[in-house]
């Protein structure tokens, strides 16, 4: 029979090709929703949608987007309206690309994204993020938009074209800068304020807290709209942050207005005023490096009222005022809160066009009321408020005009200016330089021979200022020292003396190029500079040594003079805190044995994985108390720890007790041969080496002086088994209160004692010469350095004479603090220090073996390391396995999956594959038609 070939074929063809071109659209159509994503600018006039981001569903070439390629329609709605419709339109696309995700514009290449950014302006609705209520609650609040993108010309692929595009969906809406800020709320009472606030990056300094109030129109609660509503957001800007060196930025809130009084609107009160203060102190407080020195506050309008009360009613909290457009009734102010505003530097901002707070009400008045009490203050009072970009202008060509109430635009650009002491200088570059308290300062002490003393002072300058512009005469040093704990507690106050001056860092370390904001004042000091003295020994009261108030005042007598401005009559009287060197680098504690409390110091010194030495210092009665600081700051005990004693010692530890009275109270009398102390000391001293598994035991040495050094008798009298050596200096146990088994029992222990024949408060004749002799008579191992008197050994310090100063002949610690006494042993001298390091308890005959670090118990297991590759075969599983067998499940599926095609581009393959195969067949039954033909 007939086969008709053609009714098979040409069905054949129509299948394969609706295969073919159903695959090769499947290349351009998009398996997702596309959506589009916003972006908010805050302008002069408020919040802006500068530019939508529309991502376009496939890749396209980066030059195939115009600005002709998309429509945008925009509808505004306010749902605090009755009529919630505020604007619809279409906006005008002034600037179309290609980019990538981020917005970033393509040079090159292909992507998916475009970016249509579209016309704003002051007077372009449609453009709005933001609208005002009139009617309705008085405020600005974020509104409602929906946006339509249609693609009205093809965008060209190397494929197919792209058409017919709507996108309709909203992804995401970034605000710029807005987005840096954090949200917050507080309450105190039945108040409760929202806020943002920005925090700069930490960089190790004190930084500036700037403090902004909104005007009426940005009440409410949600605080974004406070920074938003108008260009408040531009206080973290680049260029302003730089005047500043890095401001915090806090933006209160209120619920309502900030001109809500307590018996009127705007009646010269706040119903939030005490909330305000409460939120911005523990604001302050929660971040320490907040300088409190430089708080600075200001507002538009109603929140310029605010500014005004505020200032009026902590006259000493901020470091200055810059209320704009502030509509505090100047008839509102008497003459007393005129003087108490003029404690606060100002800077007022207004426009003379202002037809909602008339300046001639207020800003006027009351600038010429603060200038004729004496105030610094500033006032930029501007004709009108006018576009200042050059972007907007008036029918006529000539510069936009706000409202005249807009003022806050020249403060939120940094545009008011002034000329002070001959230069010109901006609001905020004038804001950043000043200070409440003015400068801080810091004081040095150094432990010398007689003790304590103030040696430096480091001043914070506020600024960067050259080397060469700081000296010996630039500054004075006012000092007042005062004792709580005498009445009158007044001792004495006068001007340091100022040996040299000069620029430095924080720490106080010269810089000798470029600039530096701190100087260094170094100031003369003596064993007879009583001024210099931070320490006050009660000789009626307590009979202690211990810390006074030493408050300095640091007054600028000489120009400091910068290539930008000349800096004068700085007053640094703000104490920062105080560095004691060397007693900074010991701990504190105490410790209570029964009805006895014992306070410490103590010094670690570095790991070095070997025993080191104890050195026990018993203190003096005048360094008695509860201050365990004035028991190695009274005197020079701190320098056990310099670098030179540690050698010799070894690096030892040093523990310096401190009694709360004396360690010569007896049970029967004071100085009886006993001490009420006694048992307590020696359980501190066995918990310490306890709790210090690295001291060794053998090498604990045990020194005092005066009533120390009686102390120190005692303890190696009744513990010789104990201590591998004793340095007791001036010491007070009368000899004749040694017993002959006491003297026996004295000998076990190496001493070496120190003391000056011209004491008159330890005789030693009747205390260290004849037990020493009894001592030498016994067989001890014993020493003495014995003085003629105690004088200075530095070269430093001289009497009328030009002969070296001499000390009580009581002092004869000195010597020992700068490890002066020597002795010669085996025909070699040695120093009282090198010789203690040399000294250790006899070894223990216990048959134990011992290394250099201390005895190996015997019997201790020694564990061999396992090979960390091998695994025993009944070892539990742990999760490290489980997670290592999943690593790899999750590479070899990963190798896997890269050899599969995408699920779209699997299809595509597919239907060409059927495609072909349909063809093919076609072409073989036409083939076949053909050869029957002929």
């Amino acid at each position: 029979m007939d086969f008709n070939l053609n009714k098979v074929i040409y069905p054949l063809i129509l299948v394969s090709a609706a295969f073919v071109f159903s695959s090769l659209n499947l290349e351009v159509k998009a398996d997702k929703d596309l959506s589009y994503s916003t972006v908010i600018e805050i302008e002069d006039w408020g919040p802006a949608i500068t530019e939508v981001l529309v991502d376009l569903g496939t890749e396209v070439p980066f030059d195939a987007v115009t600005v002709d390629t998309f429509n945008v329609d925009v509808l505004l709605t306010d749902d605090r309206l009755d009529t919630p419709t505020v604007a619809e339109g279409t906006r005008t696309v002034i600037d179309a690309y290609v980019s990538d995700a981020g917005g970033n514009k393509l040079e090159s290449g292909t992507g998916t994204y475009a970016v249509l950014k579209m016309e704003i302006g002051p007077t372009v609705t449609l453009g709005n993020a933001m609208n005002y209520d009139f009617a309705g609650t008085g405020h600005n609040d974020w509104i409602d938009y929906s946006y339509t993108i249609t693609q009205k010309e093809d965008i060209t692929t190397e494929d197919q074209p792209v058409s017919g595009l709507v996108i309709d969906t909203l992804a995401k809406e970034t605000r710029k800068i807005v987005d840096q800020f954090d949200t917050g709320e507080a309450t105190y009472g039945d108040k409760t304020l929202t806020y943002v606030d920005y925090s700069p990056e930490e960089d190790g300094k004190k930084n500036p807290l700037v403090i902004w109030l909104h005007g009426a129109g940005e009440g409410g609660t949600d605080p974004t709209v406070a920074i938003s509503g108008n260009k408040a957001v531009n206080f973290i800007s680049d260029e302003n942050q730089s005047h500043f060196e890095d401001a915090y930025v806090l933006a209160p809130q209120t619920p309502t207005m900030w001109m809500d009084g307590f018996d009127g609107f705007g009646d010269g009160t706040s119903i939030y005023q005490d909330t305000l203060m409460s939120l911005i102190e523990d604001y302050v407080a929660n971040n320490p490096d907040i300088d409190p020195n430089r708080i600075y506050l200001g507002g538009d309008s109603n929140g310029g009222y605010m500014t005004m009360l505020m200032l009026r009613d902590y006259p000493d909290y901020f470091a200055a005022g810059f209320p704009t457009c502030e509509p505090l009734a100047d008839d509102l102010l008497t003459d007393d809160d005129i003087v108490a505003l003029a404690k606060t530097p100002m800077w007022f901002t207004h426009a003379k066009s202002d037809t909602v707070v008339d300046p001639e009400n207020n800003t006027i008045p009351t600038y010429e009321r603060l200038k004729k009490a004496g105030a610094e203050v500033y006032l930029s009072l501007y004709d009108n408020v006018v576009d200042q970009t050059g972007l907007y202008t008036e029918e006529d060509g000539n510069p936009y005009e706000y409202m005249g109430h807009f003022s806050w635009i020249y403060v939120y650009n940094n545009d008011p200016t002034q000329v002070i002491d001959g230069e010109e200088i901006t609001l905020l570059e004038w804001l950043a330089s000043k200070t409440n308290e003015l400068n801080s300062y810091e004081t040095v002490v150094s432990i010398e021979d007689w003790g304590p003393a103030v040696t430096k002072v480091i001043v914070d300058l506020g600024e960067d200022v050259p080397t060469n512009t700081v000296d010996e005469s630039t500054f004075k040093v006012h000092v007042s020292r005062n004792d709580a704990r005498l009445d009158p507690s007044f001792l004495e106050d006068g001007y340091r003396t100022i040996r040299d001056s000069y620029v430095s860092d924080v720490d106080g370390n010269p810089v000798s190029e470029g600039t530096g904001s701190y100087a260094v004042i170094e100031m003369t000091y003596g064993p007879n500079i009583s001024l210099s003295s931070p320490m006050n020994y009660d000789f009626t009261g307590t009979g202690h040594n211990d810390w006074i108030d030493y408050n300095v005042t640091v007054y600028q007598v000489e120009d400091i003079i910068t290539e930008s401005k000349t800096i004068k009559g700085l007053v640094m009287n703000d104490f920062a805190g105080e560095r004691r060197l060397l007693v900074d680098d010991f701990n504190t504690g105490t410790k209570t044995y029964e009805d006895t409390t014992l306070a410490y110091a103590d010094y670690s010194p570095p790991e070095d994985d070997g025993k080191n030495p104890l050195f026990i210092w018993l203190h003096g009665a005048g360094e008695g108390g509860t201050d365990p600081t004035v028991a190695i700051g009274g005197n020079k005990v701190v320098n056990f720890i310099t670098d030179d004693i540690q050698e010799h010692l070894d690096n030892a530890y040093i523990l310096a007790p401190q009694t709360p009275t004396m360690w010569m109270d007896g049970f029967d009398r004071f100085g009886d041969g006993t001490s009420i102390y006694q048992d307590a000391l020696k359980l501190l001293i066995e918990d310490y080496v306890e709790n210090n598994p690295d001291i060794d035991p053998n090498r604990i040495y045990l020194g005092g002086d005066s009533n120390g050094g009686y102390m120190t008798m005692l303890m190696l009298r009744d513990y010789p088994d104990y201590f591998a050596a004793g340095i007791p200096t001036c010491e007070a146990l009368q000899d004749d209160l040694i017993t002959d088994e006491g003297i026996a029992s004295l000998a076990k222990t190496p001493i070496w004692f120190v003391h000056a024949k011209n004491d008159t408060t330890v005789d030693p004749k009747t205390t260290v010469i004849p037990t020493y002799e009894r001592l030498l008579d016994k067989g001890a191992d014993v020493h003495i350095s014995l003085y003629d008197n105690v004088v200075d050994k530095t070269g430093l310090y001289t009497d009328e004479n030009g002969d070296p100063y001499e000390y009580m002949g009581h002092f004869s610690w000195i010597y020992v603090y700068n490890n002066d006494p020597t002795t010669i042993i085996d025909g070699e001298s040695i120093s009282i220090m090198e010789w203690l390091g040399d000294q250790t308890l006899a070894e223990n005959n216990t048959g134990d073996e011992s290394n250099e670090n201390g005895s190996v118990n015997n019997d201790e297991e020694i564990v061999g390391e396992q090979d960390s590759n091998h695994q025993d075969a009944d070892s539990p599983i742990t999760n490290e396995d489980v997670e290592k067998d999943k690593k790899e499940k999750d590479e070899n599926e990963g190798k896997f999956s890269e050899k599969k095609l995408p699920n779209t581009a699997t299809s595509t393959f597919n239907y060409l594959a059927i495609g072909f195969i349909v063809l093919t067949i076609a072409g073989v039954l036409l083939y076949l038609q053909n050869r029957r033909k002929n």
